[in-house]
C-alpha cells in the first residue's frame, strides 16, 4: 500500500475528510489553509469541472504545517503520507533545499551585511527574493546583523 503514487493518498484525505465533515464546523474559523482548499478541491474534482492535476494535490499537501489544529489524526497522517510520497518521487523543490541550509544561508547574506539588508528592504528585489525562495508574500525577510557573533564575541567578552 506504501508503493502507491501520492496523488492517491493526497485523493484518499480529500474523501476521507469530506465524507465524515464532523471537524468542519471547527475549522471554519481557524488559520488552517488546508481545510478551504481542500473543500476547493473536492467541488472541483466532483462537479466534474476538471481532474485535479498532480500540482494541485501537491499545493495542498503542502500547505498542511501540522499545526496541530485538525483534530482528525486519520487525515494529518494521510497528508504527512502523501507528503513522504511526493518527497520520495520528486524531491524537494530548491528552494525548500536552500532555506534548510541555515548555515551556509547565514554565512551568504552575513558576507555583506549591508547589501543582504538593502535587497531585503527594498519591496522590488524582497518581492524577488520572496519569490525564488517559496516565502509568502506578506513575510519579512530577516533583517542580518552587521557584525557576526564572533566579533561581537571577542569585543565584548
Amino acid at each position: 500500500m506504501e508503493n502507491r503514487e501520492p496523488e492517491y493518498f493526497a485523493r484518499e484525505v480529500i474523501e476521507t475528510c469530506v465524507s465524515c465533515d464532523f471537524c468542519g464546523y471547527i475549522l471554519a474559523d481557524t488559520p488552517c489553509l488546508v481545510f478551504p482548499e481542500l473543500q476547493r478541491l473536492y467541488q472541483k474534482e466532483r462537479g466534474r469541472v476538471e481532474k485535479l492535476t498532480s500540482d494541485e494535490l501537491r499545493r495542498f499537501v503542502d500547505l498542511c504545517n501540522e499545526c496541530g489544529i485538525c483534530p482528525c489524526k486519520i487525515v494529518r497522517s494521510g497528508i504527512r503520507r502523501a507528503k513522504d510520497a511526493f518527497i520520495r518521487r520528486d524531491g524537494l523543490k530548491l528552494s525548500i533545499r536552500a532555506l534548510e541550509r541555515v548555515e551556509l544561508m547565514g554565512r551568504i547574506y552575513g558576507a555583506f551585511p549591508a547589501f543582504s539588508n538593502s535587497l531585503s528592504r527594498e519591496p522590488l528585489t524582497s518581492k524577488v527574493i520572496k519569490r525564488i525562495l517559496g516565502i509568502h508574500p506578506k513575510r519579512r525577510l530577516p533583517i542580518v546583523p552587521e557584525e557576526n557573533f564572533i566579533k561581537w564575541l571577542a569585543r565584548n567578552g
